[in-house]
């Protein structure tokens, strides 16, 4: 082993050494220890670690939740409901922004496994069914893997990484207690799932404002407060949270094919302001075919006179999403 190849791998190994007698990290230390593991593929177990103790964290919140809705008038309810998804949401914090930081950084896919691998920790961590429960509050368990996988979306769809998002929208299951049966992320994190419509809306936080969509809203919100840095100003942030949302409704409709298929959530990106009125189609429809990574998606160019099969998946989403509400 030369000097140069030597003293970069003793120094990693301090590091590694340092870091197991090294309180809890803060948000900035944190991501400063993963920047420098990052290009290391020998660096996984220590970053897998160092996901692990905020998922725990994570964990510990959820569990402290209970099962039940607290006891209270029920006109404190949409207030009691913001406090949860405020409190699961500071709890995620870091670990939000870290798989974002990596997702950004990791070019070659190096750790990718991690990331898919974080959301499905986070979907086993909801509460589970049992005993006397609260479908609402328990629900809202998987908020962090919610908002975990639309931050990968947003910024896969940021960075050229949209492969890294479709596994960790397919690969991470969770068994339905219910149906008995597991579910993709995907399908197990819509907003509409996790999220109650009408606590939702009535949130205080809205001001009075009656959000069409709040589930969306709330999400939106909560991402661009976790993730304004990571993305940039604010029109690039509105054009990450859009893209990541058609890109759910996307992978839906290649996901689960045929008349079962589960209809898409809705939000912005499919109101009144997401139709090209010129020529009826919607804007992040066309932003996906101008600047949607194909190969990732599987949408392989056809001999001129051949059906585009990816094409006529494209346009039967498009009528799907013609048929959601526009105002409220």
């Amino acid at each position: 082993m030369t000097a140069d190849e030597f003293f970069p791998d003793l120094v990693h190994r301090l590091e590694s050494l340092d870091a197991l007698s090294s309180p809890p990290l803060t948000e900035e230390m944190a991501i400063v220890r993963l920047k420098k593991l990052l290009p290391y593929r020998e660096s996984f177990i220590e970053i897998r670690d160092l996901l692990n103790d905020e998922i725990n964290r994570v964990q510990q919140t959820i569990q402290s939740r209970g099962s039940l809705f607290p006891e209270g008038r029920r006109e404190d309810a949409p207030q009691v409901y913001q406090e949860s998804c405020l409190q699961l949401r500071e709890a995620s914090r870091i670990l939000v922004r870290l798989v974002a930081t990596a997702v950004m950084l990791d070019r070659d896919r190096i750790h990718t496994d991690l990331w898919v691998w974080a959301v499905q920790r986070l979907l086993k961590a909801r509460t589970l069914n049992s005993g006397t429960y609260n479908d609402k509050w328990v629900k809202l368990s998987h908020y962090p893997a919610l908002l975990l996988l639309r931050a990968i979306a947003m910024i896969a769809v940021s960075h050229g990484r949209e492969d890294v998002f479709i596994r960790a929208a397919t690969e991470p299951t969770w068994r339905h207690p219910t149906v008995d049966r597991d579910l993709q992320a995907l399908l197990a994190l819509q907003d509409d799932y996790v999220i109650d419509y009408e606590l939702a809306k009535a949130m205080p936080r809205w001001e009075g404002t009656r959000w069409l969509y709040p589930a969306s809203q709330l999400v939106s919100a909560d991402l661009e407060n976790l993730l304004a840095d990571c993305i940039g100003e604010p029109s690039g942030l509105e054009t990450a949270t859009r893209r990541a949302e058609y890109r759910m409704a996307l992978a839906l409709q290649f996901l689960f094919p045929g008349p079962t298929r589960p209809r898409p959530c809705g939000g912005a990106y499919a109101g009144e302001r997401a139709w090209n009125h010129s020529t009826g189609a919607n804007v992040w429809e066309e932003d996906f075919r101008k600047f949607g990574d194909r190969e990732a998606w599987g949408w392989v160019k056809v001999h001129e006179g051949e059906e585009d099969a990816f094409d006529a998946q494209l346009r039967q989403l498009s009528e799907v999403l013609k048929q959601f509400d526009r105002w409220g």
